[in-house]
């Protein structure tokens, strides 16, 4: 009687190990890809660019952007906005504007963006800088807004 009851004990414990397996292969068969799909972001580096005396470049900022005639560039803060797909991501500038992201597609591996800001006055809105289909992980440039006796430039790469 031992005899059989340890055997049907062994098939209870290896009927039970194939339905956890079992379950476990469902569980695996359904789950999402890891980033396949993932949504890409936006890293923006807050750049303030002035015109000084001796050439002076941020080591924070890595790759010089166009410095639109200002010879001094100094990090000013450094943010990541999410970007889901046809949703505006903001980000408040130290000149009192707003800078809006909007992702609107991806085409192969490129991802298409509009960069937009507040008004200068305060109303509300944005009005649009650019529409930009942007490599990813290759930097681009959007700025000119006035900021403490020289402009602000915003260095963007999107991170996949």
């Amino acid at each position: 009687m031992r005899h059989a009851f340890l055997s049907s004990h062994a098939v209870g414990r290896r009927g039970a190990l194939l339905g956890a397996l079992a379950l476990g292969a469902a569980v695996i068969g359904h789950a999402p890809e890891a980033s396949a799909d993932a949504p890409p972001k936006a890293e923006v580096m807050v750049i303030h660019a002035t015109k000084c005396d001796k050439k002076s470049v941020d080591p924070q900022i890595g790759d010089t952007p166009p410095a639109l005639g200002y010879d001094c560039l100094k990090l000013v803060d450094k943010k990541t906005l999410p970007l889901t797909l046809n949703q505006a991501s903001t980000t408040a500038l130290p000149n009192g504007r707003t800078f809006q992201l909007l992702h609107t597609a991806k085409v192969a591996s490129r991802f298409k963006v509009t960069a937009s800001i507040s008004p200068a006055d305060g109303s509300a809105g944005f009005t649009k800088l650019a529409d930009i289909t942007a490599d990813p992980n290759k930097p681009f440039n959007v700025g000119g807004f006035s900021y403490q006796g020289g402009v602000l430039v915003l260095t963007v790469r999107i991170v996949p």
